[in-house]
C-alpha cells in the first residue's frame, strides 16, 4: 500500500513539474498578429513573412494569423514569391515583450518596375475592425 501511495505522488509531482516548464516557457512569448488587407495588388499570391531571416507564415489576401513569438528583439520582413530575398530596408525591427500582443499591418506599394512590401505597427484599436472582417489562417499558410 504504501508503495502505490508513494508511486502515485511520485507522479504528480512529475506532472506539475512538466506543466511548470510548460507555463515558463509560454510566459516568455509575445503573440504578433499579422494582418493582410492589401488591396487588389497582388491579391492573387500568398505573401511570405519573414522574421530575422527565415519564413514564418505565408499569408493570403483579406486574412490574418497569430505567431506566438519568443520575448526580444526581432525584425519583420516580407516578400512575394518572385522576390527569393526580403529587402532589409523594408523590415520592421520591434523589441516583443513576454505576455504582450502586438500588431503588423502589411503594406504592399506599386513602384516603377517593383513592389514595396512593408510593415506598420498599429495599436489594437486599429487592428480590431480589421481583424473582425478578415478569416484568421490558424495554419499560416501550410
Amino acid at each position: 500500500m504504501t508503495k502505490l501511495i508513494f508511486c502515485f505522488l511520485l507522479v504528480i509531482l512529475i506532472s506539475n513539474s512538466s506543466k511548470a516548464q510548460t507555463d515558463s516557457a509560454l510566459t516568455n512569448m509575445a503573440k504578433v498578429y499579422v494582418i493582410r488587407k492589401t488591396g487588389h495588388v497582388g491579391s492573387a499570391i500568398n505573401l511570405r513573412v519573414f522574421m530575422d531571416s527565415s519564413v514564418v507564415c505565408k499569408i493570403s489576401n483579406k486574412h490574418y494569423s497569430v505567431l506566438t513569438v519568443n520575448s526580444g528583439e526581432h525584425t519583420f520582413y516580407a516578400t512575394s514569391w518572385d522576390m527569393p530575398n526580403p529587402k532589409k530596408k523594408f523590415g520592421l525591427s520591434l523589441n516583443l515583450e513576454a505576455g504582450k500582443e502586438y500588431y503588423l499591418k502589411m503594406n504592399v506599394r506599386e513602384r516603377f518596375f517593383a513592389v514595396e512590401i512593408t510593415f506598420d505597427e498599429i495599436t489594437y484599436n486599429s487592428a480590431k475592425p480589421l481583424i473582425e472582417n478578415l478569416k484568421e489562417d490558424k495554419n499560416c499558410g501550410k
